[in-house]
């Protein structure tokens, strides 16, 4: 998905990629990707590293399936709930988890942070060498993107801004013929 952004410039410059991806799919999708990356010669930005809740799933998903190898997902572990019901009794689980063993999993999302700021670096410092510092500007423009959609670490909060009131809305009706269309305007209340 980051590679298809920042490499979006490229894929529109190779014509006949381009046209193929609109009519495959998924998979072929992602195969694609990875012809275009190989094609042009362009190694992939380090993934992000995982956060201590996602951290404390992945865990606690292991010792579930070590457990019960038959299951399909976590789930169904608990009388055949739906996967949104497990993780709601996952997170009440990990916001009743004392501090000892929550500093645990932040400690490892420390250093999977600090490893992840490592690659990052080498990875910058190989697209400078190829002449490439327009991808590291589209991958930093992707990352703020990114983090100003998220919620803070560890916080529970969403910080919302205040929105500007919305203009008026217009909707598109056609007539039986349909090269002439009439554009309404709907006011709001």
């Amino acid at each position: 998905m980051i590679l298809t952004r920042i490499l979006w410039p490229q894929l529109s410059l190779t014509g006949g990629l381009l046209k193929t991806l609109y009519n495959t799919p998924c998979m072929l999708l992602v195969s694609c990707k990875r012809t275009v990356a190989e094609q042009l010669g362009i190694p992939e930005p380090p993934k992000g590293p995982k956060r201590p809740f996602w951290s404390f799933m992945m865990s606690h998903k292991q010792d579930i399936q070590t457990r019960f190898p038959k299951l399909s997902y976590p789930g169904s572990l608990f009388l055949n709930l739906k996967y949104r019901d497990f993780m709601f009794a996952a997170s009440t689980k990990w916001n009743t988890l004392p501090d000892k063993e929550k500093n645990m999993y932040h400690k490892q999302a420390k250093v999977l942070e600090d490893q992840y700021q490592s690659e990052l670096s080498k990875w910058e410092k190989n697209m400078r060498l190829i002449g490439r510092e327009d991808l590291i500007h589209n991958h930093q423009q992707w990352v703020q993107l990114k983090a100003s959609t998220t919620p803070n670490n560890g916080s529970t909060e969403v910080q919302v801004k205040p929105t500007a009131p919305k203009p008026a809305k217009a909707a598109v009706s056609s007539d039986t013929n349909k090269r002439f269309r009439r554009i309404v305007i709907i006011k709001r209340t």
